[in-house]
């Protein structure tokens, strides 16, 4: 199976850059919603390098465009984003995909505690980056 990396673009929902992996996991596809450009390419490389298809946004509407039209096993996403709020991206993702693996992450909020509702995983930053496999293999694995 080829995995695709995917980072959507301010100009719209079409552009992506394909880098190819060869794995043999079963299909897998995860979301990323994380505003910061350097983190959000990291993790999907981290989520590529894993076996899985990353679909990267740094954009919230983007990420609900997604949660839209496509199925996803796991969703990664920030809490505090700038143009809106990773709350009401995993609350879209729970009502859309009800067995979605669901992992939010923070560098503010400070507790497993602070984890909304809808979210399995909380991810408090920084992070280590072994966690991003392991929900990767997680998500594969249901």
């Amino acid at each position: 199976m080829l995995a695709t990396h995917e980072l959507d673009r301010p100009t719209g929902f079409g552009d992506a850059v394909a880098v190819r992996s060869v794995t043999s996991v079963r299909r897998c596809d995860v979301l990323v919603v994380e505003d910061d450009p350097l983190l959000a390419g990291i993790i999907g490389r981290l989520v590529t390098a894993s076996g899985a298809t990353a679909h990267v946004m740094t954009k919230v509407h983007a990420a609900l465009h997604s949660l839209q039209r496509q199925h996803f096993d796991l969703l990664i996403t920030d809490l505090c984003l700038n143009d809106g709020s990773g709350y009401e991206v995993a609350k879209t993702a729970r009502a859309q995909q009800p067995d979605m693996l669901i992992a939010v992450s923070s560098g503010i909020l400070g507790t497993e505690d602070d984890r909304p509702p809808e979210a399995d995983v909380y991810l408090h930053k920084p992070f280590r980056l072994e966690m991003i496999r392991r929900l990767v293999s997680q998500a594969a694995a249901a």
